[in-house]
């Protein structure tokens, strides 16, 4: 079954058409890598695909219906994005910052985490092998081990289809190395699409 699928699908900045009509299928348990220079547009392909830009033209099909019929929660619920930049500077806990994942799952009143909350919480962090940073601030960690956090919040949102835009730029060898490992034990796991 295709997760994801893109048909003549066309994107960009300011009616500049950077991605052209770019057809593209990513099945059940996939890892797709998309590959190309700097400025060659990758970057621009991941936001029109999460949406983050809009598309010029054609259409996204999540699980073979439009992405158009579906809610943003939904949305959320089966996609999850990391950025290649994130805030690295907020006064919260890394499992407080896991803890954001569950909010696709919560209505905007609702502020406990449930059991199945925590359960979720606590096995992305053990997914990641972050689980005895969970205390620390995201302020007091290394950028490996804050990388990792923001893969254990993606991961807590429970998603079908992972998407991460160029994860390892910021990481030494060896920590690129450690995190491309921890996404194929997760793909293997957990039966995830991803696109990186």
């Amino acid at each position: 079954m295709e997760n994801l699928k893109l048909e003549k699908f066309s994107t960009g900045y300011a009616n500049n058409f950077i991605i052209k009509s770019i057809n593209l299928s990513l099945k059940n348990g996939e890892w797709l890598g998309v590959i190309g220079p700097n400025g060659s547009g990758k970057s621009t392909l991941i936001k029109g695909i999460c949406r983050i830009i809009k598309p010029f033209q054609g259409n996204i099909y999540l699980k073979e219906k439009e992405i158009s019929r579906y809610t943003n929660k939904l949305i959320s619920q089966t996609v999850a994005f990391l950025p290649q930049q994130f805030n690295a500077n907020m006064q919260i806990t890394v499992k407080e910052l896991v803890a954001l994942g569950r909010s696709p799952y919560k209505s905007f009143w609702e502020f406990d985490l449930s059991k199945t909350d925590n359960e979720k919480i606590n096995e992305a962090l053990n997914l990641v092998d972050i689980y005895d940073f969970k205390d620390n601030l995201i302020t007091q960690i290394s950028g490996g081990q804050r990388q990792r956090a923001y893969l254990a919040l993606a991961l807590a949102q429970d998603p079908e289809i992972l998407i991460l835009d160029e994860p390892t730029t910021a990481l030494d060898l060896k920590y690129q190395i450690k995190f491309l490992e921890i996404i194929k034990k997760l793909k293997e796991k957990k039966g995830l699409s991803i696109i990186t």
